[in-house]
């Protein structure tokens, strides 16, 4: 063994020949893969527990001969540390099986192996005891999601047929109190949700095209428009004049960003989309994409998927991940915004990756992707891993963010500059995630009561009828009364305060959104509105309305 660390060595002679044999073992498994968070668990159905294990450990290998070819790491436990993590979901998810027990068991021997290289023997005793703690927490986090999951579906199985269910509860000499319960219809999301490139969902195509419509925006909501008959001319006249634009995200951001004729005619839509602050601005785009701009799914089936200008993309009406993230960015620095971020993500368990345009407010990322919400790096990360097989209708697997490289967009006196300012990590997503809190609701809930008074002058607050949506009577000297209840799946997951007036703009826009609590607002004198948080981390928002 030679005196001085040497990556080939350490991974030809140390590593390679037991990861060899413990990869193509675990191959030979054919078990799904469940996960461990959100109302549904993560879901594989084209990779086996063993394959995906496999191939994180494939990538790990990997990514040490890319990382440390130039020099070998001063410290080797940046190498067990993510070995380990790898262990722990080896150990949390084989099933119970003396083949699974002989690979764990190589694995460790691989880590003493390992350990002894690096001269961390001991460490690797002291992360024994760590790594057992986690595999029970992992087993027991998805014992209780299983479990929750199967009340869910239970639940929902004997609740389907009641959407809106009339409650009558009258005070003695006085007219009913009608208990209204507001929800959307099945096949709609309170959130739009990403439509992501699929070649292998041909057969699926129109069904996946209906579930992706969104519901984020009233469906009356007016719809900012551009000057159709510049962008006609411009789009039309302003030919590809960058070499290899149309087929590298660098090139088409440096070619497209820095083309006159494209960010001249983006100006009048700029102008009609541009608010005081960055964070109203940023969501405006993202509101007039979801009305304006549809996810292109043949071009995802097409031999060659062009990147379009920001123009083609708005005159088609249509695109992909990154020609909405063209067009993003695009707008955003036109409206004077600089630095703008595009992130070229790929993911551990897809070979097909994404590209999202995103921004720095106070220092941290926060993602614009084709759809509002505006989301947190770590928001961002679960919604791709938990939530994305679930707001499908199963139709698109859950993808597991790996790492993204970070291009930053600025405006210079030489023009537009587009620049690689690193990588992030899973664990870079990951931990930026803002954690919801019952002062958030407690503030969305005092937001959305001024909302209400400034837009209906007819009512006023009254805690007098605080409890409404718990009593069988109206207080005395109310003649009717109405409640509506109202639940958003997830809320607290994507809500973050940096975009706390936008958010409680969403959810007004939600209650407005149905005609029958538009009319009740309308003919009630007093209000009051509480909050909730509920199971998922989902918001619940009552409204209780009463008159003389």
């Amino acid at each position: 063994m030679p005196d001085e660390k040497d990556i080939h060595y350490f991974i030809t002679r140390i590593i390679n020949p037991d990861l060899n044999w413990i990869i193509a073992s675990l191959r030979s498994t054919r078990k799904a893969l469940y996960g461990r968070d959100g109302y549904t668990g993560i879901k594989w159905t084209d990779f086996s527990i063993g394959d995906t294990l496999a191939s994180r450990l494939e990538q790990w290998r990997d990514d040490l001969w890319y990382e440390y070819k130039r020099e070998f790491p001063r410290n080797g436990k940046v190498i067990l540390d993510e070995f380990f993590k790898i262990m722990v979901d080896v150990e949390a998810r084989l099933p119970d099986h003396p083949d699974n027990r002989r690979i764990i068991e190589a694995l460790w021997e691989l880590a003493e192996k390992m350990g002894q290289y690096l001269s961390l023997s001991e460490y690797i005793k002291e992360k024994k005891s760590e790594v057992k703690a986690e595999v029970a927490k992992v087993r027991a986090e998805d014992e209780r999601l299983r479990r929750k999951l199967l009340e869910s579906g239970r639940r929902r199985r004997e609740n389907k047929s009641s959407q809106i269910e009339p409650l009558q509860a009258s005070a003695p000499s006085r007219s009913t109190h009608s208990w209204k319960t507001l929800s959307s219809p099945p096949d709609e999301k309170k959130f739009p949700w990403k439509a992501v490139s699929a070649l292998a969902i041909v057969i699926i195509l129109l069904a996946v095209v209906a579930v992706f419509k969104g519901n984020l925006l009233p469906s009356n909501a007016p719809v900012l428009k551009a000057n159709s008959s510049s962008l006609d001319s411009l789009v039309k006249s302003n030919p590809l004049s960058c070499s290899g634009a149309s087929s590298s995200l660098e090139k088409a951001l440096k070619c497209y960003l820095n083309d006159p004729k494209i960010m001249e005619g983006l100006q009048p839509l700029a102008t009609q989309l541009k608010k005081d602050t960055l964070e109203e601005s940023a969501w405006n785009v993202l509101e007039w994409e979801d009305k304006r701009i549809s996810y292109d799914y043949s071009k995802t089936l097409a031999p060659s998927t062009a990147i379009q200008t920001p123009l083609e993309t708005i005159e088609r009406g249509k695109g992909v991940c990154v020609d909405y993230a063209l067009l993003t960015a695009a707008l955003l620095v036109k409206m004077g915004y600089s630095p703008v971020y595009v992130f070229d993500i790929d993911f551990s368990n897809d070979p097909i990756g994404h590209v999202v345009t995103a921004i720095k407010v106070n220092d941290k990322y926060f993602m614009l992707d084709q759809h509002p919400p505006v989301m947190d790096l770590g928001t961002y990360w679960k919604d791709w891993a938990y939530w994305r097989n679930q707001n499908s209708n199963g139709l698109e697997k859950n993808l597991i963010i790996s790492k993204a490289a970070v291009y930053e967009i600025k405006k210079t006196s030489q023009g537009i500059t587009v620049n690689s300012v690193g990588t992030l990590t899973a664990e870079d997503f990951k931990q930026d995630d803002y954690v919801f809190t019952q002062a958030d609701i407690q503030h969305i809930v005092s937001d959305l009561k001024q909302v209400l008074l400034e837009n209906y002058p007819n009512l006023h607050l009254n805690t007098q009828i605080a409890n409404l949506d718990s009593s069988r009577y109206l207080p005395p000297g109310y003649s009717d009364g109405s409640t509506w209840h109202m639940e958003f799946p997830h809320f607290g997951e994507y809500y973050n305060p940096t975009f706390h007036k936008e958010f409680v703009d969403y959810l007004y826009g939600h209650i407005i959104d149905s005609p029958e609590l538009k009319e009740d607002l309308e003919s009630y004198q007093y209000v009051w509105i509480k909050g909730s948080i509920v199971e998922g981390n989902s918001v619940k928002i009552v409204i209780n309305l009463a008159r003389r």
